[in-house]
């Protein structure tokens, strides 16, 4: 076993991501991020066939897990952490995460409360939407990401909000190319109509048109979602 991983400032910096005060989350924060990349940068000097360090490992599904937990400061300090995360260490995998995602934060596991697997799975998405890398990702993770997320914002109504609030996020970040191969055939079937769509798809598809118009004209014309008199 690594040493780091029986370190009380590196395992320390795990309960301050829970806490309440904001300093001390992003104190926290940084020191992890700082502590993993040199780990990092230690395991890839080695002769290792493993990518990631066991500090790296182990952190990443602490950090997973941690989404779940039933305390709202907890989960922003692990979610933004996480983004942090990935952004700073290239070796880990958006792919490395869904793995994690798919065990730790399984909806359908009866070990935890199904309420907090969901918001759990909310901030993992989030917190990769919000990392640089995902303007470079291929569009399968991005696919990914658009699927799942309104596959959530279907679970309750109160979910609904946040998940199309990370999917605006989305598509303001993405080349157009992704957005029209990987994001828009997902998100067009939520536009069924002014007087009939949600506020929050209209919300999405004004983002849409602003960031890639011909692409939403070539739906609108055909099927009267526009007037003429309409204006964002």
């Amino acid at each position: 076993m690594s040493q780091v991983l029986k370190d009380k400032t590196f395992l320390n910096t795990f309960w301050s991501l829970a806490e309440d005060e904001l300093d001390n989350r992003v104190k926290g924060g940084s020191t992890l991020v700082n502590i993993l990349i040199e780990q990092q940068r230690i395991h890839e000097k080695g002769d290792v066939s493993e990518k990631l360090s066991p500090a790296v490992k182990y952190a990443l599904k602490r950090l997973v897990r941690g989404l779940a937990s039933p305390r709202q400061s907890a989960r922003q300090g692990f979610a933004s952490t996480l983004t942090e995360v990935l952004d700073r260490i290239r070796a880990i995998h958006l792919t490395d995460v869904f793995e994690l995602m798919d065990l730790e934060l399984d909806i359908e596991s009866k070990t935890i409360e199904a309420r907090e697997l969901i918001f759990g799975n909310i901030f993992a998405y989030h917190a990769i939407i919000q990392t640089q890398r995902i303007t470079r990702e291929k569009g399968s993770i991005v696919n990914r990401v658009v699927r799942e997320m309104k596959k959530l914002s279907k679970q309750k109504s109160y979910l609904h909000d946040i998940s199309y609030l990370a999917l605006i996020d989305l598509v303001k970040k993405i080349p157009e190319n992704v957005f029209s191969k990987h994001v828009w055939p997902d998100v067009k079937s939520e536009f069924r109509g002014w007087d009939q769509s949600k506020p929050n798809a209209v919300a999405l598809l004004s983002v849409c048109r602003e960031r890639f118009p011909k692409y939403f004209f070539q739906v609108t014309r055909c099927t009267c979602y526009i007037t003429p008199s309409f204006r964002f």
